[in-house]
């Protein structure tokens, strides 16, 4: 038995109803939990890796071929067969749709069958015990599922055994009724439930996933990895939504979300654990199980680790994916570090906790709608993040001043088309450009 026993939860939806297949733990049951004769219900199979290892399951539906009168074809199910490949620790639900001939027999004691094929990808660690999993809190659900859970919890689940490698369940049909409300019809589909990387506690997605990210990916986020792609994609993105950025401006947002990365690795990267904070993700790895209380974790991890569950390729390149599919997350985190960044150095209020995810939030989404976007959403909190950052992140032969001096000639060429109410952002940037340009002993501005 494993020391390590994440949240059980396919025992929390069918009150600990299940039998096992190797590390894949399963219930099955029947929704509405009375169909009638002329209905489409639904035979629903939970299925739950109990290991580290993707595992890929062939599930194959076997219906009745009669009724009790004899009466052979009615019950269908099209199509009886899903192909599912679980991820590592997932817990997910495959749904068969059943349509039911109007003149079935009444019976309670009609059988289905599953048979499966299992293949296990790799040597798989149990991750969950034999028996179960440990306490699992349904708010630790992804919002999508949440509605699933307590519609799945609501139904009877059989504490059947395989036999071989076949699950069996009962199921009654009751008469046709004169007004029937069939479910909505449709195919045979998988539906995740649960997955380390989209559940809302991140202590289960850091011991999942510590040997990749100490072995593979936190090595490859350092400077000279990324601030040229994540340089390249600020451009992209900002002129995709109508506000073209000088080579400077581009340059410190891009600074502001490379140091953030940095800060993953504080030792390795020379910034300490003070400077870093809450981006520190090293000192998670190998005892987050172990924590008092969950992590909260950068918001580019849990992008990055989602997109590596889909593509394991993508942690061997994770500077590409970063710049890429990963860098509205990074951008996000980069927002709120630049906002805590800003305040520090000036004293003003940049609002509460929920007005600074409200205005990131908002952000990302001109960027992915095409803008518009105006001074305010690119200088504040990013570039003046960078600004504060800047000499944190020097490349070989750069010089403090370079991205100073390129965003002052930024700023006077953006003087004419800034609105007035803008004006105050105009100042602090100033403010701020200044004040870095004198720890170093010289003005960038007359």
């Amino acid at each position: 038995m494993t020391d390590v026993n994440y949240p059980d939860v396919l025992g929390a939806i069918t009150g600990g109803a299940r039998a096992s297949l190797d590390v894949v733990q399963m219930a099955a049951g029947v929704r509405p939990r009375l169909p009638a004769a002329g209905q489409t219900f639904e035979l629903v199979l939970l299925v739950q890796n109990s290991s580290d290892a993707p595992v890929e399951l062939i599930a194959e539906l076997a219906l009745p071929e009669q009724d009790a009168r004899k009466q052979p074809g009615r019950f269908v199910c099209e199509p009886p067969r899903a192909r599912l490949l679980l991820q590592p620790a997932e817990a997910g639900v495959a749904i068969f749709p059943v349509r039911v001939h109007p003149d079935t027999a009444p019976a309670s004691d009609y059988r289905a069958r599953f048979s499966f094929a299992m293949k296990t990808i790799g040597k798989p660690r149990r991750l969950r015990h034999a028996q179960g999993g440990g306490a699992f809190d349904p708010h630790d659900l992804p919002a999508a599922s949440g509605p699933w859970f307590g519609a799945l919890k609501a139904l009877d689940y059989q504490s059947a055994r395989l036999h071989g490698r076949t699950l069996e369940t009962t199921f009654t049909i009751g008469p046709a009724r004169a007004v029937t409300t069939p479910l909505e019809p449709r195919k045979t589909q998988y539906l995740s439930l649960w997955r380390a990387t989209t559940a809302g506690q991140a202590s289960t997605m850091l011991h999942l996933y510590t040997p990749l990210l100490r072995g593979q990916v936190l090595s490859q986020l350092k400077r000279a990895n990324t601030l040229a792609p994540l340089t390249r994609a600020t451009h992209a993105a900002f002129e995709k939504a109508g506000y073209p950025l000088h080579e400077a401006e581009a340059v410190l947002i891009a600074k502001l979300m490379s140091l953030i990365l940095e800060y993953a690795s504080p030792d390795d990267t020379h910034h300490g654990y003070i400077a870093a904070g809450r981006w520190a993700v090293s000192p998670l790895l190998g005892r987050a199980l172990e924590l008092d209380h969950p992590p909260e974790v950068p918001r580019w991890l849990r992008g990055l680790l989602r997109l590596i569950e889909q593509d394991p390729r993508a942690a061997t390149h994770a500077p590409a994916a970063l710049a890429g599919p990963v860098y509205l997350d990074l951008l996000y985190d980069a927002a709120q570090h630049g906002f805590d960044l800003v305040q520090s150095a000036t004293g003003e209020d940049v609002g509460s906790a929920g007005e600074r995810d409200a205005f990131a939030s908002g952000l990302l989404d001109l960027l992915r709608a095409g803008g518009p976007l105006d001074f305010s959403r690119a200088y504040l909190p990013l570039i003046m993040g960078g600004i504060l950052i800047n000499d944190l992140l020097l490349q070989p032969q750069e010089r403090p001043a370079d991205q100073l001096h390129g965003l002052a000639a930024a700023l006077e060429m953006r003087e004419p088309a800034i609105a007035p109410d803008e004006q105050p952002l105009v100042e602090m940037t100033v403010l701020l450009l200044d004040r870095m340009a004198q720890k170093y002993g010289f003005r960038v501005l007359p």
